[in-house]
């Protein structure tokens, strides 16, 4: 079967999302995919809102590691780098989820693994981070921040968990 954009009937159920009918990317492989980041499908606002904020901190990264090396104390440096590299895992973990989601279900579900990955280095390197500015420095302000975000994300994450967001996903 050759590769086209389909309805939600032409992929299999792993591939299905609830409420979203066209768009689809069937029966495409390795190659079909990494073209189709420049074509118009149901994932395309995913990759592109990843792609976009990846080459920002890269080119961000470019111009500023030479500030960045003489300026900072080491504990400050580390911490910030943890960050930033926590951040591309995520960005570039999920950019090759969201194009490679119409591969065959094993590949699938190892990318989607990879994706859920990129989001834990990105919370660790983001706590670090926190951890080090926060409450190293005695920064009020950074430490109300990061406790706020976090029950923000143990809402949400625990709110999404019970929802099951995605039906192949859910509680059984």
């Amino acid at each position: 079967k050759p590769a086209h954009i389909g309805t939600h009937m032409s992929v299999e159920g792993f591939a299905r999302y609830p409420y979203i009918e066209t768009g689809y990317r069937a029966n495409y492989g390795l190659c079909d995919c990494l073209l189709s980041t420049f074509t118009f499908h149901n994932e395309s606002a995913n990759i592109w809102t990843h792609i976009i904020p990846f080459i920002l901190e890269v080119i961000y990264l470019i111009y500023s590691i030479e500030q960045c090396l003489s300026d900072l104390p080491f504990g400050a440096f580390v911490s910030c780098w943890t960050g930033i590299l926590g951040l591309l895992i995520c960005l570039g973990s999920s950019i090759l989820y969201h194009i490679g989601g119409a591969l065959p279900q094993a590949t699938h579900d190892f990318l989607l693994q990879v994706d859920m990955s990129g989001v834990i280095f990105n919370a660790v390197g983001l706590t670090i981070c926190w951890i080090y500015f926060g409450l190293v420095h005695m920064n009020e302000q950074l430490m109300v921040a990061y406790f706020f975000f976090l029950g923000i994300v143990t809402i949400v994450g625990m709110t999404m968990a019970s929802m099951s967001g995605h039906p192949e996903y859910g509680l059984k």
